[in-house]
């Protein structure tokens, strides 16, 4: 199932230097900018991924019953719905 709290991506956004004319310290910053960019892509695209599998496996399942109901069942006299009350049920 879905992740149950739904995970963090753990990236730590860099903080802009008050000012930009050090360079070393705006090129560390722009270092930053790129490594948080890169965990926010691996990010997106492995829960894209994972949410695709699942959608795979649900719409697997999906076609197994509808094959079930195709090959096992005369519906709707085998399996009427509403379900009929039976007989001896209180």
């Amino acid at each position: 199932m879905a992740h149950t709290p739904p995970i963090n991506h753990g990236c730590e956004a860099p903080i802009r230097p008050a000012d930009k004319r050090n360079e070393k310290v705006w090129n560390h910053f722009v270092d930053k900018v790129d490594e948080f960019r890169a965990c926010i892509n691996a990010f997106t695209i492995a829960n894209h991924a994972a949410s695709d599998l699942h959608r795979e496996r649900a719409n697997a399942a999906t076609d197994e019953w509808n094959q079930f109901v195709h090959d096992s069942l005369n519906a709707p006299e085998d399996y009427p719905w509403p379900p009929e009350e039976r007989q001896g049920s209180h």
